[in-house]
């Protein structure tokens, strides 16, 4: 396992000499990339903060509907409970009367099977709070990455050192596609959106609350639309 040659308590940097004109090289590179790395994670930043704030208010929401949902599958024992209470009234006229004759045993009665679209829509809506809760880790972890390495970038003073580890943690951004990771944050937000969607859509439908189908499509191509129309706009101003 490699170790980082600048923590290490024994390494010596090598005696280089930089000259005058290559001190204001390096301050000039440093000073450029000092201006595109703030900017860079201030927008990352800012991103994570709207997706934070989403996903929080988005998560409680889909656990309010989930507690309510989960009910469904939870057996009806309403029908056992009336038998109870007849199978006793019979029990206590029997033995009022002694002319009547015996009360047999009492049977129990199976419960009442939860509805079919229950376990449906329980899974869409729990896989769309786990996706939320995912985008919400997502977004903390780089907001703390992007404070880390601004702090190491702008760590130290000297201009040539700062230069050399500023170069090498970018290079690190680019092998490991992390603005690819940072746009798919919301990507997966959107997802859980579409799954949180999909199943009110199989509530609504299965309890016969939507009067026609065709509500439940329109509803379903509007979100879409949204959702294209605003990543299109944000294609169109990133190329601007």
């Amino acid at each position: 396992m490699t170790t980082d040659p600048h923590k290490d308590e024994h390494y010596k940097e090598p005696d280089v000499d930089y000259g005058e004109s290559s001190a204001k090289l390096w301050s000039i590179y440093v000073d450029t990339t000092k201006k595109y790395d703030r900017a860079l994670v201030e927008n990352w930043k800012g991103d994570m903060d709207g997706i934070l704030l989403f996903a929080g208010l988005f998560s409680a929401s889909v656990t309010a509907f989930l507690i309510e949902s989960i009910k469904l599958l939870q057996t009806s024992s309403s029908a056992t409970s009336t038998d109870v209470l007849v199978q006793m009234s019979l029990q206590l006229a029997a033995l009022s009367n002694s002319s009547l004759a015996p009360v047999s045993a009492y049977q129990h009665v199976a419960d009442t099977p939860a509805p079919g679209y229950a376990l449906r829509v329980n899974i869409l809506w729990l896989l769309s709070l786990l996706l939320s809760l995912l985008c919400a880790l997502g977004a903390t972890l780089i907001q703390g990455w992007a404070r880390n390495y601004l702090h190491a970038v702008e760590y130290h003073t000297a201009p040539h050192r700062r230069a050399r580890i500023r170069a090498f943690l970018f290079d690190g951004i680019e092998q490991s596609r992390m603005k690819s990771i940072v746009d798919g944050v919301p990507a997966f937000l959107h997802a859980s959106l579409f799954l949180f969607i999909t199943g009110m859509q199989q509530h609504l439908y299965c309890n016969q609350y939507l009067a026609n189908y065709k509500i439940e499509l329109a509803m379903s191509d509007t979100v879409d639309l949204c959702s294209l129309a605003c990543k299109a706009e944000a294609v169109i101003i990133s190329s601007c």
